[in-house]
């Protein structure tokens, strides 16, 4: 087995060095230099190669709207920008240049007066010294890429700008905006209208709110800077390394859909097993084998439903779907409940077919909900694409949508949030479920202690358990406590029943067993009833 892994590492800048470099003695006389030519005026800031990627073109028409629209910045903005020439010789960028200048020179013509030029363009690279003023006398830099890596000057900038609390007007598009775009202004550059709204909106900006949108750049990229960047590749590949010679976690069989003799071999196993059983508990986990093969699609994987009626309408068979949602958003709506039970809210409510509803713990207060409900919320305006959802015994927290660095980040700090508050004494914890979610539960409550329960009801007729799904680390790592400690119990009363535990997928699992994909596990399962010695049809 090779193990392998990819990872994102963005770089970052040497913050100590340019912060530093604010108070030398050159940049600082070049700084008294600006002020004076630019006394009362406010400065956007571009600094870019002459490419094509940067949108220079597209940033001299969104201050030209800017000026157009908002007529009180004629005389009192300035636009400094800094075109540093690439492949001067190639006549596409050559053109390039010309539609700079001819845009450039329309804007003076049209806005400028005696004693103001608009804009301010340079063909040139600029001394470090002075580059270190500029962005420091700055109070907006405005990046207009369209398609960028990082683009490290949204780095450099925050880096100047300590103390001054200077806004960033960002493109979306620009590498940078997935870890600076909380405290930044993201906008699309080809949408001229909305970037010139943008310009205006930094422009104005309170006091408060640019310093809070700074702190958070700055904090930023002073924990990413380019040392910390350095060790962390470094050390992710020992880390990689080390994996690669080592079996960190046990991989269950992987029963391949193809008909290998390793897949007749172990399945016909499974199946003789069940078979013989007098009476079989199958509990199904929703994700993974309810969902529809199209990732869009909302609605319930119907074949694998109409194969669970199946099982289930055998007398010996009891099944049920389990779920972390509420009943009214989980799959378990859609199916037939004189059929098969269902259990939601990870197994707080649960219900036998043609059955009233039953709960794991009743009565159960929550006081710790309210309060880490407000901090959650707190934690997703704060991380832009998370957003959480809740039932009665839990509340998920998910960044999937947000940049994973960030969320990853926010993660680690609501951790520490609800760990020094609002679970401090209260039957709750904090758990990981996904690569990037977390979940905050009751400890009274959760997939594995339903299955505990749901088992030890029915053990007295039960002779075979089978537990199926693609379940999130945490309630796996639960189930398979449970199932370890049948394992640990009376060893004569335990040759009396079979458990098995079943993944859908190949990643590594605590499972007896995984399915690869799901044609296999329902292969398997549309094998049951069929096989010879089927299972019986008798009445418990």
């Amino acid at each position: 087995t090779v193990y392998c892994r990819t990872e994102a590492f963005p770089i970052g800048i040497d913050v100590e060095g340019f912060s530093s470099m604010v108070n030398d003695q050159q940049v600082q006389e070049k700084l008294r230099n600006f002020d004076e030519t630019w006394a009362g005026k406010k400065i956007i800031l571009g600094v870019d190669r002459l490419d094509y990627i940067k949108g220079i073109p597209l940033k001299l028409l969104a201050f030209e709207h800017l000026l157009n629209t908002y007529e009180e910045w004629i005389g009192n903005v300035v636009l400094v920008q800094i075109a540093v020439p690439s492949r001067e010789n190639v006549p596409e960028y050559q053109a390039l240049k010309s539609m700079a200048h001819e845009i450039v020179g329309r804007i003076n013509s049209t806005y400028g007066r005696l004693g103001y030029m608009p804009v301010h363009y340079l063909d040139q690279s600029v001394q470090k010294s002075q580059l270190i003023a500029l962005y420091r006398r700055a109070e907006v830099m405005f990046i207009s890429s369209i398609r960028d890596g990082m683009n490290l000057v949204s780095y450099e900038y925050v880096a100047c700008q300590e103390g001054n609390y200077g806004i960033e007007v960002l493109s979306e598009f620009a590498g940078s905006s997935k870890v600076l775009g909380a405290g930044a202004v993201l906008v699309n550059p080809w949408n001229i209208e909305e970037t010139a709204e943008a310009l205006n909106e930094a422009l104005n900006m309170e006091i408060e709110e640019r310093q809070s949108r700074h702190e958070y750049c700055y904090n930023y990229i002073c924990k990413a800077d380019v040392h910390h960047w350095a060790q962390d590749f470094m050390k992710q590949l020992i880390k990689a390394s080390k994996e690669s010679s080592e079996e960190y976690r046990q991989v269950p069989a992987i029963l391949s859909y193809k008909n290998t003799s390793e897949y007749d071999e172990n399945v016909q196993r499974l199946i003789n097993t069940v078979s013989l059983s007098r009476k079989v508990l199958i509990l199904v986990d929703e994700e993974g084998p309810f969902t529809s093969k199209n990732r869009w699609d909302k609605q319930i994987d119907r074949e694998m439903a109409e194969t669970l009626y199946a099982l289930a309408d055998i007398e010996s068979v009891v099944l049920m779907m389990v779920s972390s949602k509420k009943f009214e958003e989980s799959y378990g709506a859609e199916l037939d409940l004189s059929r098969v039970g269902v259990a939601v809210e990870n197994g707080y409510k649960y219900k036998l077919p043609n059955q009233d509803w039953e709960y794991l713990v009743p009565d159960m207060e929550n006081t710790w909900f309210e309060p880490v409900m407000e901090v959650i919320k707190y934690f997703e305006e704060r991380t832009p694409g998370s957003f959480h959802s809740d039932t009665s015994v839990s509340i998920d927290w998910s960044y999937s949508k947000a940049h994973y660095e960030i969320g990853t980040v926010q993660s680690r700090d609501l951790f520490v949030h609800l760990r020094a508050g609002p679970l401090v004494n209260v039957p709750a914890e904090m758990v990981i479920t996904g690569p990037s979610s977390v979940q905050v539960r009751d400890t009274r409550v959760n997939k594995g202690k339903f299955v505990d329960h749901f088992i030890r009801t029915h053990w007295e007729e039960a002779t075979a358990v089978i537990c199926i799904g693609n379940f999130n680390w945490k309630d796996e790592e639960d189930i398979y406590e449970v199932f370890r400690n049948f394992e640990n119990e009376d060893p004569e009363e335990l040759r009396k029943h079979k458990v098995f535990h079943i993944r859908l997928g190949a990643l590594p699992s605590y499972a007896d067993y995984a399915f690869k994909e799901k044609g296999s596990l329902l292969n398997f399962l549309q094998g049951l009833p069929e096989c010879s010695g089927a299972l019986r049809r008798i009445s418990i």
